[in-house]
């Protein structure tokens, strides 16, 4: 089996050039589809139905994971104020609308595979046990059913344990869209898991594992790199645009 994960989008149009080079199984989007500095809303619409519509014909498995930058067009957090760095607040109703009509229930904020486990920025012991969440075969599937049905519990700091909050979002607490790389690779490695997440740009995928040891994939690189990871009968490779 081989599995393409891709990370963070922000309305680029270069995973179809993965899709179009790789064979593949299953491929994974680590979110956040919408923003960008310099790319304009009607290219992020068009880019994000291609994605929507690629994930519902391709005739393989496509996950499509939730970022922040997807969080905050949902319709509780518009109404709420919810909203970070990069917020398109004349078009955010029509973002709001496209996710709402073209995918209701395709999103996820988590999924598991053999001992992989992907969010868009990681999931850490501290949250899952301020969710009351057990870490057994159930997880992903709590964790996916609070997204759909209690999808405020995902936003910045929504179950913090109070006192100081890191506004980077490097809180061991923190949910799975906001955590940070150090936070997480603090608070997560009896989890058992090697975590594959985005969320927090770099310059290249540590395939070899120098600095995380192997126990996580830090991937938003299609801005900087152009990478992105493979996983083939349980292998660890890096490809490139």
């Amino acid at each position: 089996m081989k599995t393409i994960v891709i990370g963070d989008i922000h309305g680029r149009g270069t995973w179809q050039l993965i899709v179009q080079k790789e064979t593949f199984d299953r491929v994974i989007f680590v979110g956040d589809y919408w923003d960008s500095f310099n790319i304009p809303f009607l290219d992020q619409m068009y880019n994000f139905k291609q994605i929507v519509h690629f994930a519902t014909t391709a005739g393989n498995d496509v996950v499509l994971l939730t970022g922040n930058h997807d969080v905050h067009y949902q319709r509780w957090a518009i109404e709420s104020g919810e909203t970070y760095s990069g917020f398109q607040s004349i078009h955010a109703n029509d973002i709001c609308q496209e996710m709402e009509q073209l995918h209701d229930g395709l999103m996820k904020m988590a999924y598991k595979m053999d001992n992989f486990l992907f969010s868009h920025a990681g999931i850490t012991q501290t949250w899952l046990e301020l969710m009351e969440i057990d870490n057994d075969e159930n997880m992903v599937d709590i964790i996916n059913d609070y997204a759909k049905y209690k999808p405020q519990m995902f936003a910045f700091g929504a179950v913090g344990r109070g006192g100081w909050v890191d506004g980077y979002g490097d809180n061991v607490w923190q949910n799975p869209t906001w955590v940070r790389p150090r936070s997480l690779m603090k608070d997560s490695k009896d989890l058992g898991y090697i975590q594959v997440v985005g969320h927090t740009g770099q310059n290249c995928i540590d395939i070899k594992g120098k600095a995380t040891g192997g126990h996580y994939y830090f991937i938003d690189t299609l801005g900087s790199s152009g990478e992105y990871l493979i996983i083939e009968d349980g292998q660890v490779s890096a490809g490139k645009i």
